[in-house]
């Protein structure tokens, strides 16, 4: 049930809202014993759909019926503790709920269908002998002994059958003394038969009594019917068939009882489902201080101050918290706020790797869709308006099954949000276009924040590209664009080191920290520092030279090739030197290198 909760949540709003009451309403001081027994009781449901549907295939396992009658139980049990406690404390004392919380614990009594739950139940006691196969750990099934008669007669004659068989076969043996380990078997199809060793018969073949009619043989043993053995076939007959076939007739006429109340199990099991959802979200909201939220519809929203102006559609969340980051987080978890309205639709965050941008993105994403589950979520006030779809334009997954580039994956994602996205939605934008170039990223991402300020939906937008703003693609203020930062300290004297806050506040990044954020992961700091040295290039407008390491490098010369170089580089033209300035450069040469080609 909560899977299917968490797979449609709700956008009508007295549907969460009866969510929400319900769930306040377990957490009241004086519903902590209720609360006690119902946790008590709600393990003891088994899976009535897997039964149910091997019933239908005629495949239960005796164990099935065990868990069925637990199940009935449990919850008889639940629905008198609704009865009794939850909702004669309502009715008592009105002021401890709301008409909402009344009607669903009403229904919730209701659909539990306690007549036919107990009735079905007795049913099934009387026909199988609970503790009886409880004791045997639900490897059989037992009838209840009382409920048919001849099967306790059958029973009973199967019980004692071995000792009337071994009475028939001394009698037999005193009438037939030659005829030495004579036994009594029973075959099913064939009947009682008299069995004789081979080499017995073999021997004693011409004092066979005449009655005995030959069967067959098999593994050295010889079988025959006689007046006895036909008998016992009248009298006795097949005992196990019997047995068995009796409770076969039995078990089916159960089985096809509990198909006519099929209709009212399920009915009964989703009570019970919700029931046990709904005392989950009070678990919750009771461990991890959870919030109840306010929903509200569009058209409502805090009154605006001319009556002229159209009512402001307020997401307003008061110290958020992320409900997963928040239990792994060693230290307390810092708190943001959320204000979203007519004024400031979009929020555009910036910041450094490491600050927190996309958590708080998702915290955003999660509380407004746990909202809508009617659970409670993690801050201290939040009012959150219904809320028709979140689109999440988060991360991209490669895979050779979709031949796109991650660029082209994020324009398919983006493209379906613009195409689809209403004025009631919420857009979630992590980082958009870093798989393209930075001028590309940036001009699709500000026209696609400006498509969203026209369709008048919520967005969060986390970016790196701080050009957004320098360049005036977008503007902070305007068009329903608000720009905020995730807040980092940054020591004094301490350029390459910075711890983050975690905390939202209005204004853009001055940087992205890319350095820091490499120093903090281990880089190099000959990569880092020369990583500096590129940007400062790239600042000045300057080409950037190439490492020292890896310029030609110039051999250390001897005085007499320095010599050489020295004339040489005097000599600015050969055609205009004089025969002895050549004269004086080839002589040196040749006192340097002996022979010339």
């Amino acid at each position: 049930m909560l899977r299917e909760w968490m797979l449609r949540p709700l956008i009508d709003l007295d549907g969460i809202r009866t969510r929400q009451d319900a769930t306040e309403f377990f957490l009241q001081p004086c519903m902590q014993t209720a609360i006690g027994f119902l946790l008590g009781f709600l393990p003891k449901i088994g899976s009535l759909d897997r039964i149910l549907l091997r019933i239908q295939k005629c495949v239960t396992k005796p164990q099935d019926f065990l868990i069925l009658t637990t199940t009935l139980s449990a919850a008889v049990s639940i629905a008198s503790i609704v009865r009794n406690d939850i909702l004669s404390l309502i009715e008592s004392h009105s002021e401890v709920s709301t008409p909402l919380a009344q009607q669903f614990f009403s229904e919730l009594y209701t659909q539990c269908n306690v007549k036919v739950m107990t009735n079905l139940r007795e049913r099934i006691m009387a026909v199988i002998d609970i503790e009886a196969m409880m004791e045997g750990k639900g490897s059989s099934i037992v009838i209840r002994h009382g409920f048919h008669e001849q099967l306790d007669s059958w029973k009973e004659q199967y019980d004692s059958l071995e000792e009337i068989l071994l009475g028939v076969g001394k009698d037999l043996y005193h009438k037939n003394s030659q005829l030495e380990g004579l036994s009594i078997v029973f075959i099913p199809q064939i009947g009682y038969l008299v069995e004789l060793d081979q080499n017995q018969v073999s021997l004693a073949r011409d004092a066979l009594p005449p009655d005995f009619e030959h069967i067959f043989n098999q593994d050295n043993c010889v079988y025959f019917k006689c007046g006895e053995m036909r008998h016992l076939d009248e009298e006795i007959g097949d005992l196990d068939a019997f047995i068995k076939d009796t409770e076969l007739m039995i078990m089916t006429q159960l089985e096809e009882t509990i198909l006519d109340t099929e209709n009212e199990l399920r009915e009964c099991f989703k009570a019970l489902s919700i029931l046990d959802c709904v005392l989950s979200f009070a678990n919750c909201a009771a461990d991890l201080n959870f919030t109840r939220p306010q929903l509200i519809d569009n058209d409502e929203g805090e009154p605006s101050k001319s009556q002229d102006q159209a009512p402001r559609k307020v997401l307003s969340i008061k110290d958020g918290r992320h409900p997963l980051q928040e239990i792994f987080c060693e230290r307390e978890f810092v708190t943001n706020d959320v204000q979203m309205d007519n004024l400031n639709r979009i929020l555009c965050v910036t910041g450094p790797n490491y600050s927190g941008k996309s958590c708080y993105m998702r915290q955003v994403g999660l509380l407004v869709y746990m909202a809508h589950l009617g659970s409670f979520i993690p801050c201290s006030k939040a009012v959150i308006p219904i809320t028709d779809q979140i689109f999440a334009r988060v991360s991209t997954t490669e895979t050779c099954s979709r031949p796109q580039s991650s660029f082209q994956l994020e324009l398919t994602e983006m493209a379906s949000i613009l195409l689809k996205a209403t004025p009631k939605s919420l857009v979630l934008i992590d980082e958009f276009g870093k798989g393209t170039s930075p001028a590309s990223g940036i001009a699709i991402l500000g026209a696609a924040v400006k498509n969203l300020s026209k369709i008048q939906c919520k967005a969060v937008c986390t970016t790196h590209f701080l050009e957004l703003f320098t360049m005036n693609v977008i503007a902070d203020r305007q068009h329903g664009i608000r720009a905020a930062r995730m807040a980092i300290h940054l020591p004094e004297g301490k350029e390459d080191s910075a711890t983050p806050l975690f905390k939202l506040e209005d204004g853009i990044a001055s940087s992205s920290a890319g350095l820091i954020c490499a120093k903090n992961a281990g880089v190099d700091n000959d990569v880092i520092n020369r990583a500096k040295e590129i940007i400062q290039t790239m600042r000045a407008r300057k080409f950037i030279q190439p490492l020292p390491e890896v310029a030609p490098q110039v051999s250390i010369l001897s005085k007499s090739e320095k010599e050489i170089l020295a004339h040489f580089t005097s000599v600015h033209s050969l055609e205009n030197s004089s025969d002895d300035d050549i004269t004086k450069l080839l002589q040196l040469v040749a006192d340097q290198i002996p022979s010339l080609e």
